[in-house]
């Protein structure tokens, strides 16, 4: 099952009135006329009544990634979920910390989980974003020590329609199918009022996106969120021509050369502009047209990111704002 709409009706209310006139000459005349309210259900009705009768079919569900956290939130509820990344929790990178700081057990984010700590909460399931042989192994053990293991390979957090599917993946896997459809549906919803308004636009700025990890600037490859955000919204990759075709560190020159109009910037854990001024600041640079023309955007981690899930469509509205300025 994936994202697209199963019913697009609306609940409707009908009201019929009745008009009873007299007929037998001792009436001293017409009744009065009565309403009655009638309710009809219609198939989003039932279907979202459905959607809210769902109950998770695992009770301890152990999420180790931000992304398979904030999804098992969300579909299951706090009250199903013993363990959480605490990623999660943070209000600069979780779509909903609130939900995330209802489970009572967090898991630090990495590339190498610990099985015993994981199978310590006594999972029923276990959902793994598997990016690293070292995330690998452990679910293998999960699994040979009897544990159901619910896995996602990264890339599935990519784009709108693939962070969809992501989320009707694990709703099928938990027995809530139709929360799911209900949820990603909406999600879709927003994304396309975007895409078309983007049919409309004319401009094609190039645009380069920055992250910073392990105090090392990197420019992002096409296939990562924000960049391809921005060229579904009319940008070209600046990257491309200056052979910045996957994610990679870079230097001055290499940005020189890029000489993008826009430069995106990834907030990462709420750490703002700071990591890059060193680099943004090099006179070298100032001529460069994102820098002289003040268009370095920054952009929250949980609105453009692989962990900005259904909150994803806010990123995407202010990246097509900044390209068709």
């Amino acid at each position: 099952m994936n994202w697209k709409n199963i019913a697009k009706t609306v609940p409707a209310m009908v009201t019929a009135a009745l008009a009873l006139a007299g007929c037998s000459t001792s009436e001293p005349g017409p009744a009065p006329i009565t309403s009655q309210t009638v309710e009809v259900t219609t198939p989003a009705t039932e279907a979202s009544s459905q959607a809210d009768a769902e109950v998770a079919a695992f009770s301890h569900i152990v999420a180790t990634s931000p992304e398979a956290s904030d999804i098992a939130l969300m579909l299951a509820g706090p009250e199903k979920v013993a363990a959480v990344s605490a990623s999660s929790a943070n209000p600069k990178m979780g779509q909903n910390p609130e939900l995330a700081r209802k489970v009572g057990k967090t898991l630090e984010s990495g590339v190498k989980p610990d099985a015993e700590q994981i199978l310590s909460f006594t999972p029923d399931l276990v959902v793994m974003t598997i990016r690293h042989d070292s995330e690998s192994s452990v679910a293998e053990q999960l699994r040979a020590a009897g544990v159901e293991v619910l896995t996602y390979d990264g890339h599935e957090f990519d784009t709108p329609e693939l962070y969809a599917e992501a989320v009707q993946k694990m709703g099928d896997k938990i027995g809530m199918p139709k929360k799911a459809a209900a949820l990603t549906d909406e999600f879709m919803t927003k994304i396309r009022d975007i895409d078309a308004k983007v049919t409309k636009n004319k401009k094609t700025p190039s645009m380069l996106a920055l992250m910073v990890r392990g105090g090392k600037i990197m420019a992002m490859g096409p296939k990562n969120v924000v960049p391809g955000l921005a060229m579904r919204a009319g940008a070209t990759n600046a990257g491309e021509p200056a052979g910045l075709t996957r994610t990679t560190p870079i230097d001055a020159e290499m940005l020189l050369l890029a000489n993008p109009e826009i430069i995106f910037v990834e907030d990462f854990m709420g750490g703002g502009l700071g990591p890059f001024q060193e680099l943004l600041k090099n006179p070298a640079l100032a001529q460069v047209p994102a820098i002289k023309n003040n268009r370095v955007v920054l952009l929250p981690m949980n609105e453009a990111s692989s962990t900005a899930g259904l909150q994803m469509y806010k990123g995407y509205a202010t990246i097509m704002a900044e390209v068709q300025r």
